[in-house]
């Protein structure tokens, strides 16, 4: 199985290489926004531990776990501006590989729409002139499917070593336009189960995202590829475990959210993109990531808490993230929220996950 799948994710990442150097539009602004509550809280720092259908966990850790698990998931964003809704599901196919799927919806009503108002010139600045009457709305949609597959080979009794691959679907609705886009994920762990530590690489986009929206015009989107790491230890004197995790840059710098501050000649303030480069400065990737901390008690109580640094999405001291999780029926039933503060205002997050052993994991 190895064997073959290895071949593909080669050639997918070789695609991704020469793409890079001609897509510079992002057409997956939303794919961040489809998420559960359990990776929220924690700002998505979690991605080698995440087990659940969506596109911000790492496919390859759909193969180590013998459970199955389905929740689903609402967002209200800036004080319900617009909302998401999350179904996913995870289940393993045998005792070495698992797959999972999700299907999200996005709503982003009363929109409005100004290209009607009339206009003033004002200091040689053109105003727009408030009038109702010319003023509509309009909505916004999207839909977005994710299916995913991985597989874990053990190494030895301390090591195992997994790999995944993912599929991403979307329909797009910004009226009166539709588009309709698709793209590959993929994402390798090493796991030293003796002491609890988990690393890997996350790669999205591989093949860039493409959407086309009509005959005559079409996006892109450029790959990106994280770094995690994680630690998962428990801690029997204080009636719990711990989690620690941490979520790099994109190492390929296409995320988007480099900028220097500089300043024009009449003394105003600019920001400038910029572009940092692995090579270069390794220590930048590792100090402007995300962190994130989670504490279970006694396997029922659940407080998570992360924390964007330095030039990671939301890293500039306005943005945090927190949440808690309880487990119901033997930890079958699971009640989660989160939380993410914004300068605008804040999001919140409410899930419910239901899982059970699977048959076909020991086979």
């Amino acid at each position: 199985m190895i064997r073959n799948i290895l071949p593909l994710v080669l050639g997918v990442a070789v695609f991704a290489y020469t793409e890079a150097a001609t897509s510079n539009v992002y057409s997956d602004g939303n794919r961040g926004l489809f998420l559960l509550p359990q990776s929220s809280a924690v700002a998505t720092s979690d991605f080698v531990f995440s087990r659940d259908g969506t596109n911000q966990t790492n496919p390859a850790n759909l193969a180590f776990d013998s459970i199955s698990v389905v929740a689903m998931s609402y967002a209200g964003f800036y004080q319900n501006s617009f909302s998401s809704s999350m179904l996913s599901y995870v289940t393993p196919v045998s005792r070495y590989s698992g797959i999972g799927f999700s299907l999200g919806y996005l709503y982003n009503p009363n929109i409005m729409n100004t290209e009607n108002l009339q206009t003033v010139e004002i200091n040689n600045t053109t105003v727009p002139v408030w009038d109702s009457t010319r003023v509509s709305t309009f909505s916004e949609s999207q839909i977005y499917f994710h299916a995913a597959y991985g597989f874990l080979r053990p190494l030895s009794s301390a090591i195992e070593v997994g790999a995944g691959v993912g599929i991403n679907a979307q329909r797009h609705s910004l009226e009166p336009y539709r588009g309709y886009g698709l793209g590959c994920d993929g994402g390798v762990l090493i796991h030293f189960n003796r002491i609890g530590l988990k690393t890997g690489l996350i790669g999205e986009n591989l093949t860039t995202n493409y959407i086309q929206w009509d005959k005559n015009y079409a996006e892109t989107a450029l790959p990106h590829v994280r770094f995690g790491i994680g630690w998962r230890k428990e801690i029997p004197y204080l009636y719990g475990r711990i989690q620690l995790q941490f979520k790099s840059l994109d190492l390929l710098a296409n995320e988007g959210v480099n900028a220097d501050s500089t300043y024009d000649s009449s003394g105003v303030s600019l920001n400038r993109p910029i572009t940092k480069h692995l090579r270069k400065d390794p220590l930048y990737f590792l100090l402007n990531g995300t962190y994130g901390l989670e504490y279970s008690v006694l396997q029922v109580l659940s407080l998570r808490l992360g924390i964007p640094f330095g030039d990671s999405y939301g890293g500039d001291g306005n943005r945090i993230a927190f949440g808690c999780g309880v487990n119901l029926m033997h930890k079958k039933l699971s009640l989660d929220f989160s939380y993410i503060t914004h300068e605008l205002a804040g999001t919140y997050q409410l899930g419910v996950s239901y899982r059970w052993q699977t048959e076909s994991a020991g086979k």
